[in-house]
């Protein structure tokens, strides 16, 4: 909704470094004010940090669904948020993973074999149709768990690109 929306964006906008540090450490929970201070808060703010809340909203909107959906494992609802032409990269060394939603779908046809698989989400920033989420992936056939950085372009309201940075962690 409108008001959780505009509260990740205002609060990320805070919490930005957290997001890109090359330590990685337990996100910490904060006590939130009441949704009254935020009523007249976050409208401001966004205006104040030149946000634009409705294109916010949107791309926040897609990318919370297909997180949604990862974790609920739905391949077919999941891969209907993706842009026919998808662009999937690593952040690390520039490889592409995917350069289409074809090429997408045996990935996800295998990871979401897996009902272990979850997806938690540590952080998110969000900027136009940019979102950028800090995930811990756990339940990997590996037996690892994983530290992602997602960075998401959303454009009408499908995902175009994905550029990830991925470190596993044996337990």
């Amino acid at each position: 909704d409108m008001f959780s929306s505009s509260l990740i964006a205002v609060h990320a906008r805070h919490r930005c470094f957290d997001f890109v540090s090359s330590n990685i450490t337990p996100h910490k929970k904060v006590a939130w004010p009441t949704k009254a201070v935020y009523k007249s808060f976050v409208p401001s703010t966004c205006r104040q940090f030149g946000v634009q809340m409705s294109a916010d909203m949107s791309a926040t909107a897609v990318i919370q669904r297909q997180l949604d959906l990862y974790n609920a494992r739905d391949l077919e609802q999941y891969m209907a948020l993706m842009h026919p032409n998808v662009h999937v990269t690593s952040l690390t060394d520039g490889r592409v993973i995917a350069a289409s939603k074809e090429e997408l779908l045996p990935r996800y046809r295998d990871r979401f074999s897996n009902p272990d698989l979850h997806c938690e989400l540590l952080g998110r920033v969000v900027m136009e149709n940019i979102v950028v989420d800090r995930e811990r992936i756990t339940g990997l056939k590996s037996g690892a768990f994983a530290d992602c950085l997602a960075v998401y372009t959303v454009e009408g309201g499908l995902i175009t690109k994905v550029q990830l940075h991925w470190k596993e962690h044996l337990l």
